[in-house]
């Protein structure tokens, strides 16, 4: 499995801008829709195989999950997602811990590692790409 990260929860004006920033460092992206965001990170990320069958979920905010990362490509990216003035509050790698998860749980858990370290919850922060007055 070569890089690849997962949107989940972005619109499509963010979703582009990362993909354009990813295609330049060679990165497979992939969107979640609401319809998969119940299945496992392995399995949306490649890892594991897909069996066909969609998993509904419900992730309340933007994550991106990142996988077959090296770390100079996890440096290299995270450097051009803030060049590029494109936040996004939750990120992750797949692990072997989290890679059996849903995307709705690894949102809860990032959420609450969050709010643990004292930043505000992501969805109430002001630095989202679709704003009025935002590039």
């Amino acid at each position: 499995m070569g890089p690849v990260i997962l949107c989940v929860g972005m619109n499509e004006k963010k979703a582009f801008r990362i993909g354009m920033l990813c295609a330049g460092l060679g990165i497979a992206v992939k969107d979640v829709p609401p319809k998969r965001q119940g299945m496992r990170i392995s399995v949306l990320c490649g890892a594991d195989p897909d069996t066909g069958k969609d998993l509904p979920g419900r992730v309340p905010g933007e994550m991106l999950v990142m996988a077959g990362f090296s770390d100079r490509l996890t440096d290299a990216f995270l450097a051009a997602l803030r060049s590029a003035d494109c936040a996004v509050p939750l990120k992750a790698v797949m692990t072997p811990y989290n890679r059996e998860w849903s995307c709705e749980r690894l949102y809860r858990e990032l959420a609450m590692e969050a709010l643990s370290f004292g930043r505000a919850h992501p969805e109430k922060r002001d630095d989202r790409v679709d704003q009025p007055g935002r590039r």
